[in-house]
């Protein structure tokens, strides 16, 4: 951690994330998929509609960690429901 730095509470996990530890992965999962299945399911969206937002999410998740400069300015729970929302509404979008 370099000074300077505020320790968030989603370091740990980023850390984990950026060493690719399945754990970790296992973890956004369960805390994190079912606010997205949520969304998208009132948004009129299916339970795979879901799925493939989440997996498209944590991909944009990883191109993110692989940049060694960014940092988390919310928390993870924030970040991944904003990129979620962003990428069911271009589906959307799509679809019209």
């Amino acid at each position: 951690q370099r000074s300077g730095m505020t320790t968030h509470p989603d370091v740990k996990t980023i850390q984990a994330l950026r060493q690719r530890e399945e754990t970790a992965y296992r973890l956004l999962y369960s805390a994190y998929y079912p606010m997205i299945e949520r969304m998208v399911t009132r948004q009129h969206g299916t339970a795979a509609d879901a799925q493939d937002v989440f997996q498209d999410t944590l991909v944009v998740l990883m191109r993110k960690l692989d940049d060694e400069h960014w940092q988390l300015t919310s928390s993870l729970k924030t970040y991944l429901y904003a990129i979620a929302h962003n990428l069911w509404l271009k589906r959307l979008a799509s679809q019209q």
